[in-house]
Formats: C-alpha cells, structure tokens, sequence
C-alpha cells in the first residue's frame, strides 16, 4: 500500500469523523431546546453516521468509476 493511499484514507477519516461528531454537537443543541439533550445527541450521532456511510458510498461509486476509466485507457494504448 503507498503512502499516497494511507495519507488519503486517513484524511477521509478525519472527514467522517467531523461530520459525526458536528451532527452530535448538533443534535445536542437542538435537543436542549426542544426535548433533551441526550435524546438529541442520540439523533444527531446517528444522523451524521447515516451522512458518512451515504458519503462513503458516493467516495467508493467515484473509485470505481476512476479506476475502470483508467483500465479502458491502458486498454487503448
């Protein structure tokens, strides 16, 4: 595995990571003022983990594309 691949996997992580823990600052917030706050946190955790597997799909659909472009190319030549 390259350094370029880890350095990429981990910056994804990062990324998913943020958006879950956002959605459960988030959902914190939003519970206070509405019901409670940990029925909130509960809500937004599972919205931001809903939000990263649904990104996760899409980054995963856009490497499959960009790998079966780049095999069709080395085909041609």
């Amino acid at each position: 595995m390259s350094k370029e691949a880890i350095l990429k996997g981990m910056l994804w992580g990062v990324v998913f990571a943020s958006i879950v823990i956002a959605s459960s600052f988030a959902g914190y917030f939003i519970g206070e003022r509405v019901t409670f706050p940990g029925v909130g946190i509960v809500i937004g955790t599972l919205t931001g983990f809903l939000i990263t597997v649904a990104l996760s799909f899409k980054v995963f659909q856009w490497h499959v594309k960009k790998r079966k472009k780049e095999m069709e190319e080395g085909d041609m030549e």
